[in-house]
C-alpha cells in the first residue's frame, strides 16, 4: 500500500480508524477484547487486530501489519488496568502508520 492519502479519523485509545477520502479505502485497529479478559478468566487473551476494507472486502491484515512487533498486537498480561493496552495500542498505530507511509503524521 503505497498511498498517502490515508489519515486517522477517530481515536479513542482502544482502537483507531484510517480513511482515504478519494478512494474509500479504510483501514481500522480493532481491540478483540479488553484489559479486564485475563481477569475474568477469558478463554484468548486481548489483542488487537488490522482489518483492511477497499469498498467491497474486508480482509484481516493483523500479521502482516503488526506480526513483526515482538508482542503481534496482544496485551500486556505484566501489566494493570490501562497499562495492558495503553503501550500496545501506541506501537500498533505506529506499524499501521508505517505500512500507510505516514511517518507517524498524526
Amino acid at each position: 500500500m503505497a498511498r498517502t492519502q490515508f489519515d486517522l479519523y477517530e481515536e479513542d485509545r482502544t482502537g483507531a480508524w484510517w480513511a482515504d477520502l478519494d478512494s474509500g479505502h479504510q483501514l481500522a485497529l480493532v481491540s478483540d477484547g479488553g484489559w479486564r479478559m485475563s481477569l475474568n478468566g477469558a478463554s484468548y487473551p486481548s489483542r488487537y487486530r488490522v482489518f483492511d476494507f477497499d469498498g467491497v472486502e474486508i480482509v484481516e491484515q493483523t500479521e502482516e501489519v503488526l506480526g513483526r512487533l515482538g508482542h503481534g498486537g496482544h496485551f500486556d498480561p505484566q501489566q494493570e488496568g490501562a497499562g495492558r493496552y495503553q503501550r500496545v495500542w501506541e506501537e500498533c498505530v505506529s506499524a499501521v502508520e508505517d505500512v500507510l507511509h505516514l511517518g507517524g503524521k498524526r
